[in-house]
């Protein structure tokens, strides 16, 4: 079914195209995050079989040493991204090769920083913290230097990647995610099955792939920075001095929000058994495919965020605010109740181990059902940075993070991996009712109620109802081709609930119909 356009309604715009680069843009992302999430997938079970599940728990750990070193790297990718999209259409076009040169002599010196830290954590780690029945401690301990390696590679990308965000290039950006993703999985299939079937030889070559990535956006970002003016790009500190505090402040973001959804997987790590934390690892990675669905809408619309906001634009502003969530909602509620509901069928067809459709099957069910909830703050996130309002997420996550520590350690204690998981839901609905309220205090006032119930519940009402009737009945000792056949029949139909709920998709379906209905056509 065609997706609601988010320009389906008139939309006042500075020009046509500029207009149009929101609807270019999401479809650029969606298609490149889909190859991206699809191959990230695909690979998953003849990784567990290639390594085992206790090794692939050390991806766990690399994902979550990866996302808490993403301190700086996440506040430089935001503020370059914020700066370009609020200079391409003025003369301070002209001083971003400057600042793109004064900001990677500052991150690619800290990445190497990060690498040390992870090789002195190494030993920690491996001797201390992990609690390992089949792998060597020094296997380990190798495989982290390793992963300290590909930290610091990627280090770097934010920055770049930001600057294709905010140049509107989103197109290079997703080709250079889906061949960097091609390379990582199904090469590293390759490299594991031709070379060597270890752990450490995983990580060095997503490490390579890293690198790869990391500098081919950095050629691509480079060459449309250097054409916004002749002359050699110099170091001019003079230009951080009005953009450090928006990044320092999206790095302090940066410190928390990696704590807040990295707890979970760090405390698995150390109360259970590291071949626990694999089949946890295996459902975060299927939870977080939802992901795929949200970013592409997010990173499509913050430029233009930022430009309406920058312009005080606010009629615009609060019609694509409306229309992207209302169409984050219609995707991602669907996708998540589907992929909760049907669980063990889609487990089961995907790695085909009743071990994994065992321990990750009651996880994927609550962690996709707390990643929409996630997804739900992903775009009022978007429009605060935006905006230049930092203060609100950076206490918000601050306090997520103090509360969330205890509550995964007591839950993961009594209920295992589902309680881990059970935190995801816990923090997510409190940032939902909470976080998004304080937010419209400030930033499009009086559009809470609107957003709360006409973009989220209504929506979601709408796809419980139709997914939750759909899978009663659907029969449970229905082998698994039926099963997942139901579960994309009812994915279907909360698609068209979904959208029928909302405004824009109900104007969308009313002239659909009244285009083709029967005598028309």
């Amino acid at each position: 079914m065609p997706l609601l356009s988010l320009e389906s309604e008139p939309v006042v715009v500075s020009t046509p195209v500029l207009a149009s680069r929101v609807k270019v843009n999401v479809a650029a992302n969606f298609l490149g995050k889909a190859w991206v999430g699809v191959t990230s997938l695909a690979f998953v079970p003849l990784y567990v079989r290639f390594l085992g599940v206790e090794a692939y728990g050390l991806i766990g750990v690399y994902v979550a040493l990866q996302t808490i070193f993403s301190l700086l790297q996440s506040g430089s990718g935001v503020a370059f991204s914020r700066e370009v999209a609020r200079a391409i259409p003025s003369t301070d076009a002209e001083k971003l090769p400057d600042l793109l040169r004064t900001m990677e002599a500052i991150l690619w010196p800290f990445a190497g920083v990060i690498m040390l830290v992870v090789a002195a954590l190494a030993p920690l780690l491996a001797h201390s913290w992990l609690d390992v029945s089949a792998l060597p401690t020094a296997d380990i301990q190798s495989a982290i230097l390793v992963m300290g390696l590909g930290i610091a590679f990627q280090t770097p990308f934010a920055l770049y990647s930001g600057g294709l965000v905010g140049l509107q290039r989103h197109g290079i950006l997703n080709l250079i995610l889906a061949g960097t993703a091609t390379m990582k999985y199904a090469g590293g299939i390759l490299v594991l099955w031709l070379f060597s079937p270890t752990i450490k030889t995983f990580f060095l070559w997503q490490a390579l792939a890293e690198l790869v990535q990391t500098l081919f956006a950095r050629s691509a970002t480079w060459r449309l920075v250097q054409a916004l003016r002749a002359g050699r790009p110099r170091l001019n500190l003079s230009l951080l001095r009005d953009k450090w505090r928006y990044a320092a402040a999206i790095s302090g973001i940066s410190l928390f929000a990696p704590l807040a959804s990295q707890v979970d997987k760090l405390v698995i790590s150390k109360i259970l058994p590291l071949g626990m934390l694999g089949y946890y690892m295996i459902a975060v990675v299927a939870a977080n495919g939802l992901f795929y669905i949200a970013y592409p809408l997010s990173l499509a619309v913050f430029p233009r965020f930022a430009e309406l906001a920058a312009r005080s634009d606010e009629r615009d502003l609060v019609r694509l605010y409306h229309k992207s969530c209302a169409l984050m909602s219609m995707i991602m509620w669907p996708s998540a109740l589907a992929l909760a509901f049907f669980a063990p069928g889609i487990l089961a067809l995907w790695t085909g181990d009743p071990q994994i459709v065992k321990y990750s099957g009651p996880v994927l069910s609550i962690l996709a059902i707390g990643t929409a909830l996630n997804a739900m703050t992903i775009l009022p996130h978007s429009l605060q940075l935006a905006s230049g309002w930092t203060r609100l997420v950076l206490y918000t996550n601050a306090v997520a993070t103090l509360l969330l520590i205890p509550l995964v350690y007591v839950l993961t204690l009594r209920f295992g991996l589902p309680g881990a998981a059970a935190a995801w839901i816990v923090l997510n609905i409190g940032y939902v009712i909470s976080y998004s309220s304080l937010m419209h205090r400030r930033v499009l006032r009086g559009e809470r109620d609107e957003w709360l119930l006409h973009d989220v519940i209504a929506p979601l009402a709408a796809a419980v109802i139709t997914i939750g009737t759909c899978s009663l009945l659907v029969p449970r000792d229905f082998e698994t081709g039926r099963v997942l056949l139901g579960a994309a029949l009812a994915f279907l139909l909360a698609i068209a609930a979904s959208s029928a709920a909302t405004k824009g998709g109900r104007r969308w379906l009313l002239s659909y119909w009244r285009e083709f209905a029967p005598g028309k056509v």
